[in-house]
């Protein structure tokens, strides 16, 4: 199910961001570092796997997704692969891998087939905000 949260900092600026992952801890996560770095309004959506995110995709405009890649029922090449196919917004994918692939090759292989930039879930705390703030300035 996908959630909304509106942050209004009292500018005229909103950004609208779209985050999917199946971890609730990431999730928020994710939300807390964005929501603390940024003095503008934001305006957040969540879902927690890419079949929600392409039906969200379908109604709404984004001006970026945040995907992990290793999730349940769409996983987050095929989201890319879906975005790309239909939409311009940038997209920064996730991802800490699975127990076949490592997070590296995951990611390689999200950039490879559209993703905008990567980060390492093993790093989100150091690399997110300085790989999303240039798609969001």
């Amino acid at each position: 199910m996908c959630a909304l949260l509106h942050i209004d900092c009292g500018g005229n600026m909103t950004k609208e961001i779209l985050i999917v992952d199946d971890s609730a801890s990431c999730l928020e996560l994710v939300k807390s570092l964005i929501t603390s770095h940024f003095e503008f309004a934001l305006k957040l959506t969540t879902c927690t796997n890419g079949v929600e995110a392409k039906q969200t995709l379908a109604q709404n405009s984004f001006d970026l997704v945040i995907t992990d890649i290793v999730m349940p029922e769409m996983d987050g090449y095929e989201l890319i692969r879906y975005i790309r196919s239909n939409q311009h917004v940038p997209i920064v994918a996730l991802s800490a891998g699975n127990g076949k692939l490592d997070t590296e090759l995951t990611l390689n292989v999200a950039q490879a087939i559209g993703a905008n930039a990567v980060v390492s879930k093993l790093q989100l705390d150091t690399d997110l905000i300085k790989t999303v703030q240039p798609f969001l300035i």
